[in-house]
């Protein structure tokens, strides 16, 4: 990934005269690596989104999801919907799409702003603003 990521160091390195140019590498190549995992949990996400919506008939017959067996009648519900409800959420416009992208930028700024932004500092040898 170095060679990928080498155009980014040398991002006008001569003005932070105590950068650690292996440090800004490993830094970022590990950034790169945290938001591919996140993505990957975003694409996966899409997927399980497609199988549902492709499986559920649109219908007003109830969806229930729960834990237990509901044959032995000990079904604690914990969401109520139907089918044409689960459909809607999961289809192409649908809520668990645009909640999973809204999910997905939010953990890359997180990850940013939590722990490689300060990295980022550090390498450059300046303080995090």
């Amino acid at each position: 990934m170095e060679n990928n990521l080498d155009f980014i160091v040398q991002l006008k390195l001569e003005k932070y005269a105590n950068h650690d140019r292996k440090m800004l590498l490993d830094v970022t190549s590990e950034f790169v690596d945290q938001v591919e995992e996140t993505y990957g949990f975003f694409k996966d996400s899409i997927h399980g989104f497609n199988m549902v919506f492709q499986r559920t008939p649109d219908s007003t017959n109830a969806a229930f999801f729960g834990r237990e067996d509901p044959r032995k009648g000990k079904t604690k519900i914990q969401h109520r919907a139907t089918q044409s409800q689960v459909k809607q959420r999961n289809s192409l416009e649908g809520a668990n799409r645009k909640m999973a992208f809204h999910t997905l930028i939010a953990q890359v700024y997180m990850l940013r702003d939590n722990k490689y932004r300060n990295l980022v500092s550090v390498a450059l040898g300046v303080e995090k603003n």
